[in-house]
């Protein structure tokens, strides 16, 4: 056994045993607020005007508003953990709400939808916070970052659609399914009725996050593929259960 930081590595199942003081203490209780009727209008006008194909979406699927200085440790740092193997662990470190800035995400519905499979736009904004503004001014206009295009899948048996990141076809999502099935059930843990997210890179090295038919995430799986290893078959898939 392993131990790093908080992270501690048992053979090939990675367990991280926060708790839930442990995840307050880390600022994850930002209080996710719904957009106005105002805001979301200013920003779909505004995201429409940049990526047209986007008015072809029936709407939004979800979107949330968080204000500035209404988070613990504002300013601060969160770090993610995007790899971890024998030679060690990469972390990416993302700021969390800055005190006089508010953060809104918006998740559309699929504007482009074929054989099971639909392309949705999902964006991060920005502006000065609003609490900062004095009485009678006019709010501060937003601004976004870059729209990142992701695709629904539809798989045969599960009822939530896979939200993949990267490329994959629908057989290797088949498979990869599967064979996260299978790590899972070696590993003693529940068996999920879906897999939820799939990020794929050119590398052969992905995630799949696994969950419920609501599509409530759970256990992830990290996946390389081996050396000429065809990704639609579940057996060229080498696999590492990650537990939260």
């Amino acid at each position: 056994m392993v131990g790093i930081g908080k992270l501690l590595v048992i053979g090939s199942i990675l367990l991280f045993p926060i708790s839930a003081t442990a995840a307050e203490e880390n600022g994850n209780t930002t209080a996710k607020l719904p957009l106005s009727e105002t805001d979301r209008i200013a920003l779909t006008t505004l995201l429409i005007g940049r990526h047209p194909e986007i008015a072809s979406s029936p709407g939004l699927k979800a979107s949330y508003y968080i204000q500035g200085g209404a988070t613990n440790n504002c300013g601060m740092h969160e770090v993610h953990i995007t790899r971890s193997d024998r030679e060690g662990v990469e972390i990416r470190m993302e700021p969390r709400p800055n005190c006089d800035t508010d953060f809104a995400t918006l998740y559309f519905l699929p504007h482009n939808q074929r054989l099971g499979r639909g392309k949705a736009a999902r964006v991060n904004c920005h502006r000065p916070t609003i609490a900062r503004v004095p009485s009678g001014e006019v709010s501060p206009e937003w601004a976004c970052n870059e729209v990142v295009f992701r695709e629904y899948v539809q798989l045969e048996g599960q009822v939530c659609e896979v939200r993949l990141r990267g490329h994959a076809t629908t057989p290797a999502l088949m498979a990869a399914r599967q064979a996260g099935l299978e790590a899972i059930r070696a590993a003693g843990r529940p068996l999920p009725e879906a897999l939820v997210v799939f990020s794929a890179n050119a590398t052969g090295n992905s995630v799949g996050i696994f969950g419920t038919n609501d599509c409530e995430p759970g256990d992830s799986v990290q996946y390389s593929l081996t050396e000429g290893g065809d990704p639609e078959e579940s057996a060229s898939w080498t696999t590492k259960v990650v537990i939260q």
